[in-house]
């Protein structure tokens, strides 16, 4: 499992590496980082590595003991009310949906009324859509995962998948989809390459080319493999350059922490909202993010809604939170990693900050809600029923 475990942090390695050198192509239409900004994500890559490798020689080191673990399975009654809040929400996206005009309207015609306007996508039902985007969501992802990793919750994982396809629908975004594949790869790392999981891989690359072909207007291979798989890996580098220039900027407004907290405050608020009290997110990054900038070559083409996990980092402790973001990140990756061999919990964690890594560069995932709440669900449902015996040798 070592040898497997040093295989899987080069790939991590270099799926950024590839990334943040192909931003320095002449294809490319942003604008390239500065070299100051690429020592900054070099200086992230390697403390992840070495974080990574700490961890590695911690925790896969061969010692002078064995060790057994009895996973105690969870409950029927545990399972049966996890399988029923997902049915809960995929009702609630169902309802959504229907008040939307989803099984009214045409894909074209609801394209452009969701896509072209301001208007409140769920047309009256009232505070549903942040439900399902700050909670739902989340537990989708849990479920997801969790279905992946134990046999026997294959209805789970099931529904969860449900419930992501309609809500890229309803929402009319692709990001659950990207979510899933990235999701079920690193799955497969814990697993391995069986067939199934490879056609549910492939299955899922076609329904992301197929939902980008429908976004970008045409069946055009290349455009749409140059829009939606190269300019979403690369943008996120120039958007990052941008913001780190601007002096009066976000990044340099430091918090300490509480940006790396913003994804439990943007659902906390929510609470509080209806509680009629004012509230004030941890972190602004996501709409500070939302406003397009100008980053293409041209100087016109501008991009927003990109972030790197940097930023977050960044905007923390400054390089001090680059170093130690990037070396934490990867000892902790790791460490659940390898006491994914024994539990399920560990399972699950490794999964959420795996696929994570691998979206890293395209978005901030700690500042997103689904990030801590997979968490959350995972330690609620799964931490508990972990037992380890340890023997050792004479």
């Amino acid at each position: 499992m070592k040898l497997k475990a040093i295989f899987l942090l080069f790939f991590f390695v270099f799926w950024w590496v590839f990334w943040l050198y192909l931003s320095f192509f002449e294809q490319n239409t942003f604008v390239s980082p500065s070299f100051f900004v690429f020592i900054q994500f070099n200086f992230f890559i390697t403390f992840f590595f070495c974080g990574a490798l700490l961890s590695i020689y911690m925790y896969g080191a061969s010692r002078n003991q064995s060790s057994t673990a009895s996973i105690v399975n969870i409950s029927e009654n545990k399972l049966k009310l996890i399988f029923y809040i997902m049915l809960f929400f995929l009702a609630l996206t169902v309802l959504v949906a229907w008040f939307s005009g989803v099984f009214s309207k045409s894909y074209l015609n609801y394209f452009a009324e969701v896509r072209g306007t301001e208007a409140d996508l769920t047309g009256g039902a009232t505070g549903l859509d942040k439900i399902l985007a700050f909670l739902a969501f989340p537990f989708s992802i849990f479920c997801l995962i969790l279905g992946l990793v134990v046999d026997r919750v294959k209805h789970i994982s099931i529904t969860a998948g449900f419930f992501l396809l309609l809500y890229s629908y309803v929402y009319q975004v692709n990001y659950p989809i990207m979510y899933s594949f990235h999701i079920i790869l690193m799955t497969s790392f814990l697993r391995g390459l069986s067939k199934s999981f490879i056609s549910v891989l492939v299955v899922c690359l076609l329904l992301v080319l197929m939902a980008a072909s429908m976004r970008y207007g045409s069946f055009d291979f290349i455009g749409v493999l140059n829009y939606y798989l190269v300019n979403y890996h690369i943008v996120g580098f120039s958007l990052y350059d941008y913001y780190f220039y601007d002096e009066q900027g976000l990044i340099h407004q430091h918090t300490f922490g509480f940006s790396s907290l913003g994804g439990i405050s943007q659902s906390l608020l929510i609470v509080i909202d209806k509680l009629g009290v004012d509230g004030e997110l941890l972190s602004t990054t996501n709409s500070y993010i939302s406003k397009p900038v100008v980053v293409g070559v041209d100087g016109v083409t501008k991009s927003n809604a990109f972030n790197t996990m940097i930023f977050t980092f960044f905007r923390d402790f400054s390089y001090f939170g680059i170093f130690l973001g990037g070396g934490a990140y990867g000892f902790f990756t790791f460490r659940a990693y390898f006491k994914s061999i024994t539990s399920i919990y560990s399972r699950v964690v490794f999964v959420v900050l795996s696929f994570s890594w691998m979206i890293g560069f395209m978005i901030s995932p700690i500042e997103r809600p689904y990030f801590w709440f997979c968490l959350i669900f995972s330690f609620i449902f799964l931490k508990k029923f972990i037992f380890k015996r340890v023997f050792y040798n004479e």
